[in-house]
């Protein structure tokens, strides 16, 4: 899921994640989750919700199409950057 963090203004917050799926608790080998958390840059963030808007309006031919941002002028696309951090929740 992508949000925005302007609500955030530099304080800690709590997310809860809902993990689906079926986990054999009797075997003892330990479980684990892969979890990566990304940080999008304001130009990503708006590339990723156009265009995960055009994608949704796409199935409805009698949508109006929705142009996916681009920050490039005389061109197609965008210049921006994200940084990720992976982890493993062992339990």
């Amino acid at each position: 899921e992508i949000f925005s963090d302007l609500g955030f203004n530099g304080q800690t917050k709590e997310i809860k994640i809902n993990i689906h799926g079926k986990i054999d608790l009797k075997n003892t080998e330990p479980h684990s989750v892969f979890l990566e958390i990304i940080s999008l840059s304001p130009q990503f963030y708006e590339y990723q919700k156009s265009f995960t808007e055009q994608i949704l309006n796409s199935a409805d031919p009698f949508a109006e199409a929705i142009p996916v941002f681009s920050n490039i002028q005389n061109g197609y696309g965008i210049f921006a950057g994200f940084n990720s951090l992976n982890f493993e929740l062992q339990f």
